[in-house]
């Protein structure tokens, strides 16, 4: 790796103390990863920052059919304690156990963790409330409500619904 990539990757990560997440301020994917450009003028690849993060902390390359895992839940933290490596059943394990999976809650029952108290939430109990009320208007789309608030569809989509913030 060069200088001048390790210098713009470290430009962009707001970085805070040790047990708390390191968010990436540069560009990100509809589902809130970051992504980071590496490569030339010839071959450019986009690659997530968080398995950025894995492998320049670990010295390795990230193997074949493995995973780079949050155990922050943040996917656009890059904090190197935050990431471990996996497969996607451990993923989605980790996601089913945690309550991350549509539908499928710990207990069996809908989760009534308060996200706005949560560090990783992006949104606010206000921001929500007001994304239910210009839905409601039928003027906004989920898409247009997720540029506006700088989330996925989906997690408009699951506020509208109700299967998040349901206590709002």
């Amino acid at each position: 790796m060069t200088k001048s990539l390790l210098i713009r990757f470290w430009s962009k990560v707001d970085v805070r103390g040790p047990d708390e997440c390191w968010e990436w301020a540069g560009a990100k994917t509809s589902k809130g990863y970051g992504a980071f450009r590496i490569g030339n003028h010839r071959i450019r690849k986009i690659v997530g920052t968080h398995r950025f993060s894995w492998e320049l902390h670990n010295a390795q390359e990230v193997p074949e059919g493995v995973m780079v895992l949050h155990s922050c839940d943040n996917p656009s933290c890059v904090n190197p304690a935050h990431l471990h490596l996996g497969t996607n059943q451990d993923n989605m394990r980790e996601a089913s156990e945690r309550g991350r999976l549509p539908g499928k809650r710990p207990g069996g029952s809908r989760s009534k963790r308060r996200c706005s108290k949560r560090r990783c939430s992006k949104l606010t109990e206000d921001q929500v409330r007001e994304i239910r009320r210009l839905h409601a208007t039928g003027r906004y789309t989920q898409t247009r409500l997720g540029q506006m608030f700088e989330v996925c569809t989906t997690t408009i989509h699951y506020i509208v619904h109700r299967e998040t913030w349901d206590w709002l």
